[in-house]
């Protein structure tokens, strides 16, 4: 909870003087770098950290150190956060500050400790399962595609996505996802899936996810890119297991998941196939 972050200093010559730099927050530069990068962190608060505003440099040394001492506050929330510190001085008055080089974003990623053993289990129900792809939202086809499969017990029987093959249909050009609504906030979570069988009609595990995006939000509406996920995935198997990591969602907390495949294992499909999901929570 409370920690030092050391800023290096530098200047591109020999140095034969002794004279300090000044530094300070600049709200502005995190405004900058959340605009030009997509990104939302937030300004880590006032009782969150001290920071020594002088660096000093000494005769015969070309580099110094700045600190900022973190300190945690306790009611500080779960999220992202980032302390843009700028060298905005120099007690040499022949000295000049690069522009360019006179900023530090410090990021803090601030979450709950959560171990393993604390995940417990929750029973799938269908009124909290969804996809922007069902294959019964777009036309009539068996029950063995239906969203209802994933949570049945059975990996005979499994979801296949509303197939975007080739560029067909123009209409459809959603990355498919399966989406959880929990019943209330939970602070962390691991899932797995069983990929679909032969028995369920899979071509060589066609329909297999080669890449998942894993977002989480709080309020359905508003969804943050947690991880995305390549490597163990089972590409070609067909019936085999997945069980990711665990999770902790950057806000500290989630009420619904969704999982989004990026691509299957046949070239050109935009459609995912699996026989099963289970999920894990933890307060």
């Amino acid at each position: 909870m409370s920690f030092d972050i050391t800023i290096p200093i530098g200047m591109p010559m020999a140095n034969a003087w002794d004279f300090d730099c000044s530094l300070e927050v600049n709200p502005e530069l995190l405004t900058e770098y959340n605009e030009s990068n997509q990104a939302d962190f937030l300004l880590l608060p006032e009782n969150c950290y001290t920071l020594i505003p002088k660096a000093s440099f000494i005769s015969g040394k070309s580099t110094s150190n700045a600190t900022i001492k973190i300190n945690i506050a306790d009611d500080l929330k779960f999220g992202k956060y980032i302390l843009p510190v700028e060298l905005t001085e120099c007690s040499m008055p022949t000295f000049t500050i690069k522009e360019d080089a006179n900023s530090y974003l410090a990021a803090i990623i601030y979450q709950k400790h959560i171990e393993e053993t604390e995940l417990k289990e929750i029973k799938l129900t269908e009124d909290m399962i969804s996809s922007n792809a069902r294959t019964e939202d777009f036309e009539s086809l068996e029950a063995r595609t239906q969203l209802i499969n994933v949570i049945d017990g059975d990996i005979n029987t499994s979801f296949h996505s509303y197939w975007a093959f080739h560029g067909f249909p123009s209409d459809f050009s959603e990355l498919p996802y399966i989406e959880v609504k929990l019943p209330r906030v939970y602070s962390g979570f691991k899932f797995s899936y069983v990929t679909r069988t032969q028995a369920n009609g899979s071509n060589n595990g066609n329909g297999n996810p080669q890449e998942l995006n894993i977002y989480t939000s709080e309020d359905g509406v508003n969804f943050t890119l947690l991880n995305t996920l390549s490597d163990d995935l089972p590409l070609s198997e067909m019936g085999a297991t997945y069980e990711s990591g665990m999770m902790l969602p950057i806000s500290g907390l989630f009420r619904y998941l969704r999982i989004e495949s990026t691509h299957a294992k046949e070239a050109g499909l935009n459609a995912m196939a699996i026989a099963e999901l289970n999920l894990w929570v933890a307060e």
